[in-house]
């Protein structure tokens, strides 16, 4: 029951991280969305957004389970900061960081989803997303 009230717990905490995000995204300020996901991902990690946009795609779950003692549900919490923080690298034409970021998010959804033993469709749909995100910016 604790793992449940905890996994809750986080959940919410993400929904509402997601709607400041959005919130800010949509009033235009990009650089404070970034700075809100920056300091949640320190908060909950202690890495920060750009440790994560440096660690080496290959390596990523390793050096992750190394540097920090982080739950399967954290993982899942730092892929979506990952996708968030995309969209917005996306927005304000950073291209190359925003790739990065969805192939850093995309690792972490597919972590999340190999060791978890719920099938989630909407976290499915989001790594569909990503992939299309991924394409779209390579051509």
């Amino acid at each position: 029951m604790i793992r449940k009230d905890y996994i809750l717990k986080e959940i919410q905490k993400l929904h509402l991280l997601i709607a400041k995000v959005l919130g800010l995204k949509s009033e235009g300020k990009h650089h404070d969305a970034l700075r809100v996901l920056d300091e949640h991902i320190v908060g909950e990690s202690g890495l920060r957004l750009e440790d994560v946009e440096h660690l080496d795609n290959e390596g990523l779950i390793n050096k992750l389970m190394e540097t920090s003692d982080l739950k399967l549900v954290e993982y899942n919490i730092l892929a979506e900061v990952a996708y968030e923080a995309a969209e917005i690298k996306r927005i304000i034409g950073q291209d190359q960081k925003a790739m990065n970021l969805y192939t850093k998010s995309l690792i972490l959804f597919n972590h999340v989803t190999a060791e978890e033993r719920i099938f989630d469709f909407e976290r499915e749909q989001k790594m569909k997303d990503i992939q299309l995100a991924i394409t779209d910016l390579n051509s």
